[in-house]
């Protein structure tokens, strides 16, 4: 390979790891990650939610996640509890929960569950 070559190649692929990174489901779009406690974890823009939530259009008290043996269900404020529980990152396509420009859904970690966050 000569010098020209081996530098176009690192040129591309900084280009493609640029790419990746950027895009809507990239590391840059990583903006949280919210550990679940058993019960209810309120979410929503104001300090006094468990998971406080930064992004545009965020309501100030948003809902509810609610954690019962490995499930967890979601609450909007101004619903009742959800009866399905969402789809963790584990079982396939997770749910996506959309919150202004927020997109959370839920991952699973051996027992753990938690709240990943990204700004689209």
């Amino acid at each position: 390979m000569t010098p020209e070559e081996h530098a176009a190649s690192v040129i591309d692929w900084w280009a493609t790891r640029d790419e990746r990174l950027r895009d809507p489901n990239g590391w840059l779009t990583l903006v949280g990650l919210h550990w679940l406690q058993p019960g209810e974890n309120t979410f929503g823009a104001d300090p006094s939610n468990d998971i406080v939530l930064n992004g545009t259009d965020v309501p100030a008290h948003a809902g509810a996640l609610r954690l019962t043996d490995g499930d967890v269900r979601l609450r909007y404020a101004d619903e009742e509890l959800r009866d399905e529980p969402l789809v963790s990152d584990r079982e396939g396509e997770p749910t996506v929960i959309q919150l202004g420009s927020l997109h959370m859904y839920v991952i699973e970690r051996g027992e753990r569950r938690g709240l990943r966050v990204r700004d689209h």
